[in-house]
């Protein structure tokens, strides 16, 4: 049976030296106690048995023994856990998230001055409208009340229709009557009036300008150019004018509950950035600093990084610009290959490959290449080899209906290789 030595360190896992240093870090190693190497030991029955532990780090980073973080910390002295790499990133992420709520707040405020005119026609309207009212108006656009009600005395079927049409291959399969267009007297002149409904007496509806190709329809004979004068330079929508408006409060009124949310959540963390969820996890690790400070020398010396996942010895971590995920994968649960297979028009294009890593307290989803994902997995299970790797329906069904059982289960295959080692 080999011999080894784990620096107390760097944890690195070497062969007895003459000076009784580690060739890494150059300290001594004399408090460290031999180690026999031994294979873990795959309980019968396993759902997909991993990948062997052997291939789990590239030959340039060898495995260091696997045994709790607390013990694997660094024995050098640490700052204060105001300081730490920790709980800077979360005041971090938290301001970004403050900042871009006030963002959207001043966009949403921009946005309702912008539409001021049509905030004021929304509460104000629809205004009773004369014909003086309506002969001083050349441009609807510009008109400060266009959502108008206007009563007339006769209406005159124009003959000018709206129809939907459905069309399929480039051939018309059917049509739709959504509206005709007639002429409303209100006083001495004519309105366009847009209408769904029986010819209207009284209408209400938007003031806007005539389209060109409507005004090519209501104008193509002679007799309707030459009275083109007794009509008025814009016609009136009757579609239902505060509709846009209703939806713009309810998408308002979610927006504004999500961004105080956000925001209370935020300005929280910020003051009291204990009250993190992951800074109250990574302190049931430990003592914050120090589990803070081997975060951050992890990462500087990070096995791979895919993505914005970064994948240390100890650790999974997920940067995204507004969160930060940190998993133990000491704490690994389940891990599998995700193969998602992309077609289109029924036209298989490609595959994407996920792997994916469920630990006590989230999971990751690391996307890359075929090789890169069985490397990662591979990796993982030299560093948790009592987790379950491979995806079965059985194995799903459980962890999804009952993950306290699954948790158990996998801690007592983590204490029967512990006593194996």
């Amino acid at each position: 049976m080999a011999e080894w030595l784990v620096c107390p360190s760097c944890n690195l896992r070497h062969s007895r030296r003459a000076d009784g240093r580690c060739p890494r870090c150059k300290e001594s190693v004399e408090r460290a106690s031999a180690q026999p190497v031994t294979a873990p030991a795959i309980e019968p029955g396993r759902s997909a048995p991993p990948p062997s532990p052997a291939a789990a780090a590239p030959p340039s980073r060898p495995a260091p023994l696997l045994r709790p973080v607390a013990a694997a910390r660094p024995a050098t002295p640490v700052g204060p856990a105001a300081d730490s790499w920790l709980l800077r990133a979360c005041r971090t992420r938290a301001v970004r998230q403050l900042v871009t709520c006030g963002l959207v707040a001043g966009g949403a405020l921009l946005l309702a001055v912008a539409n001021a005119r049509y905030i004021r026609n929304f509460a104000g309207g629809p205004y009773a409208t004369s014909e003086a009212d309506l002969a001083a108006i050349s441009d609807p656009e510009q008109a400060p009340r266009y959502f108008v009600q206007v009563a007339g005395t006769r209406t005159v079927d124009t003959g000018v229709e709206l129809y939907e049409v459905r069309e399929e291959h480039g051939r018309e399969t059917g049509r739709t009557l959504k509206a005709r267009y007639y002429a409303l007297l209100a006083g001495s002149r004519y309105l366009i009036v847009k209408s769904a409904g029986e010819p209207p007496n009284r209408a209400e509806g938007s003031l806007q300008r005539i389209p060109p190709e409507l005004d090519q329809h209501l104008f193509r004979t002679p007799k309707m150019q030459a009275n083109r004068g007794r009509f008025y330079p814009y016609y009136l929508e009757t579609d239902s004018f505060r509709t846009p408006g209703y939806w713009s409060i309810a998408v308002g009124l979610v927006a504004l509950i999500v961004i105080a949310l956000v925001s209370r959540s935020a300005w929280r963390k910020l003051g009291e950035p204990s009250s993190d969820p992951l800074v109250r996890r990574a302190s049931t690790w430990g003592e914050l600093a120090a589990v803070s400070a081997e975060i951050e020398r992890e990462l500087a010396q990070r096995w791979r990084r895919q993505g914005g996942t970064s994948i240390t010895d100890h650790y999974l971590v997920n940067e995204a610009f507004y969160s930060l995920q940190v998993l133990r994968l000491d704490d690994l649960l389940w891990a599998y290959k995700k193969v998602i297979k992309k077609s289109v028009n029924l036209i298989p294009v490609g595959k994407d490959y996920v792997a994916v890593l469920n630990c006590k307290g989230g999971a990751v989803e690391i996307k890359a290449k075929d090789p890169e994902v069985d490397d990662i997995l591979r990796y993982a299970a030299g560093r948790a080899p009592w987790a379950v790797f491979g995806h079965t329906k059985d194995v799903e069904t459980l962890f999804r209906k009952d993950a306290a059982a699954f948790a158990a289960i996998v801690a007592d295959r983590k204490r029967q290789h512990e006593a194996a080692a």
